[in-house]
């Protein structure tokens, strides 16, 4: 038992504590241009873009491509701009067309 716990906490916890290391698992902690705190897939590096698809809410990880298209690297959590909080303040220069190969 760790300092500060109780006997039975265990079996609170547990479901958190795995919960977290499966989300975890694979990512790492990355901050964007903006300061933004994002959980991202381990294959992402700087310099790759933080995108949230039109339609989606959940903002994606992509890399552009020497032949003009992007590439999807995967899902983030990036904290403030999920459930499409910045879809909905999004300007017009904010938005862009883009193809995924």
């Amino acid at each position: 038992m760790g300092r500060g716990e109780r006997p039975g906490d265990e079996a609170y916890i547990r479901p958190y504590s795995d919960a977290a290391i499966t989300r975890c698992l694979y990512r790492s902690f990355a901050t964007t241009q903006k300061g933004y705190l994002a959980l991202v897939p381990r294959q992402a590096t700087p310099g790759h873009l933080v995108c949230v698809l039109r339609g989606g809410n959940v903002p994606f990880i992509l890399n552009r491509r020497e032949d003009g298209y992007l590439e999807l690297v995967g899902e983030a959590y990036v904290h403030g701009i999920m459930d499409g909080e910045v879809v909905r303040s999004a300007q017009k220069e904010d938005l862009s067309v883009f193809r995924i190969r």
